[in-house]
């Protein structure tokens, strides 16, 4: 290499030696992208981590599993509520047990099914439910409604659970009804009456034919 041409690559080493540095803003290679780590997460959080993964199952945790299962599960639950990144974590109660699901995957309506089904007490389930179809609707509810998921009874359930309806004054507004073709249904009488109850049977029993 001649003397002129070493010079000249000296020059251009330091020309390049005295840029100032700039910032790169080339997003990463996305080896690079899955390098950033993300944020820790509390105890609190990852219970309800815990607590979502089971909704997503259309399952329900309870507060003895929690508190039997976790040294400090009170401690958490406490610090879950007080949290926004946790604030579709809700709870149930039933009669002998507090239910805890997430919002974002299980429907407020579907976590009280799933904690009267968890209670195991037929009977008050029957008359929650069709008190609840009554009211809110309204309509009958038929007899399959309860052979079906999540209720999954067999008729013999069934027929023992309609029995002690019947024979608990607690629930004497729950009464069976008829459509136009003796399908049976469930009405309560606190909602609706006899008459509107038969006529709601017949529409429900007409929209299940036309299916």
């Amino acid at each position: 290499m001649s003397p002129d041409n070493m010079e000249e690559k000296q020059d251009l080493i330091e020309y390049l030696k005295s840029l100032p540095d700039v910032e790169d803003t080339l997003p990463p290679f996305p080896e690079e992208a899955a390098a950033v780590e993300e944020p820790e997460l509390s105890p609190a959080e990852q219970l309800a981590n815990v607590i979502r993964q089971a909704s997503a199952r259309s399952r329900l945790v309870t507060k003895t599993q929690i508190t039997q299962e976790l040294e400090q599960g009170e401690v958490l639950l406490t610090a879950m509520a007080m949290m926004d990144s946790c604030k579709d974590i809700r709870s149930t109660a039933g009669k002998t047990e507090t239910y805890y699901y997430s919002s974002q995957v299980m429907t407020d309506n579907y976590a009280m099914i799933a904690t009267l089904v968890a209670e195991e007490d037929n009977p008050a389930t029957l008359a929650q439910m069709v008190r609840f179809h009554a009211e809110k609707y309204p309509a009958a509810t038929p007899f399959t409604y309860f052979y079906e998921h999540p209720y999954c009874w067999t008729p013999e359930q069934l027929a023992l659970a309609l029995d002690q309806v019947k024979n608990t004054p607690a629930y004497a507004d729950i009464v069976e009804v008829r459509a136009y073709d003796g399908t049976p249904f469930l009405i309560s009488t606190r909602y609706v009456s006899e008459h509107y109850g038969k006529a709601l049977a017949d529409f429900g029993q007409e929209s299940t034919e036309s299916m």
